[in-house]
């Protein structure tokens, strides 16, 4: 594929982060705005989804891994897939998905293998897919000086909702100089300052990249 092609060329001689923002599951949306006020039946269905996207987001990370010289992921989208390569930093700007936990009696669980009640008390367990309070200018900070160390940044889907994480391509291109590629579907006001721009879904590109590798 010619647009696999061009966006290898561009990056293969770049220390590379990238902004992981394929879509939330709809699940999923109502969750992220408010995950204490959710019914049981809605935090499985969220949980349950994750664990299905599990796989594919995990074979577009080792993607990224096995062709570029990828030095960070920062997720602005919740998922449990883990990368799990030493020399690349992972950044949650959304808490960590390692865990699900129980909002009434605090005990925190692996997702593997994934409970759907806590077992103390029964309640249904929530995807740990928000950050603890105090902790998101933290995780912002890093973020950012991740990406402002990278000589480029890939922008995987659309950032643009998921605030505070969307303002990371803007500093990153505009006060660090980093060179800026976007791989969307989506009209993202973006692509206006990025160096290449790829209107196609990053599922797409990288299953490509992945076939002419294997």
């Amino acid at each position: 594929m010619e647009e696999a092609s061009s966006l290898i060329s561009f990056l293969s001689d770049k220390s590379v982060v990238s902004l992981f923002a394929l879509d939330t599951p709809e699940e999923c949306a109502e969750i992220l705005l408010d995950p204490l006020g959710e019914t049981k039946e809605q935090l499985i269905a969220c949980a349950s989804k994750l664990s299905v996207l599990r796989k594919r987001d995990e074979e577009l990370l080792n993607a990224l891994a096995l062709n570029l010289n990828l030095g960070g992921v920062i997720f602005l989208s919740p998922t449990f897939a883990q990368l799990k390569r030493k020399n690349v930093i992972e950044i949650r700007l959304l808490g960590e998905v390692g865990e699900v936990f129980c909002k009434k009696c605090g005990h925190s669980f692996p997702i593997v293998p994934f409970e759907e009640v806590c077992p103390y008390c029964g309640l249904p367990l929530l995807p740990k897919i928000q950050p603890l309070p105090g902790d998101m200018g933290k995780r912002v900070e890093r973020a950012v000086r991740t990406a402002m160390s990278s000589d480029a940044l890939l922008v995987l889907g659309n950032p643009e909702k998921l605030l505070p994480g969307a303002l990371i391509p803007w500093v990153s291109k505009l006060f660090g100089g980093v060179e800026l590629a976007v791989v969307s579907r989506d009209d993202v006001a973006i692509k206006s300052i990025a160096d290449l721009v790829i209107n196609k879904d990053p599922l797409e590109i990288f299953g490509s990249i992945e076939e002419k590798r294997s």
